[in-house]
């Protein structure tokens, strides 16, 4: 997954990582872009889900995950 996808991911969006399998996204984490005009973009920057796992958008595991449909 690029970090432009990883940042469109909302709550109840389902992941599927080679090691963990599928897990849904519980919570995201969002930031602002103060680089845009106001109102400042927001983009997710870290999300948790439901199994309990935490992954922020620099982490490595980032280009292993797919977004299930």
């Amino acid at each position: 997954m690029t970090l432009e996808e990883f940042r469109k991911l909302k709550a109840g969006d389902k992941l599927q990582h080679p090691m963990t399998g599928v897990v849904v996204v519980k919570h995201t984490y969002v930031g602002y872009d103060y680089d845009t005009p106001f109102p400042y973009e927001q983009y997710v920057y870290a999300l948790e889900t439901e199994d309990g796992r935490y992954l922020k958008e620099f982490d490595r595991d980032v280009k292993l995950i797919r977004k299930v449909k």
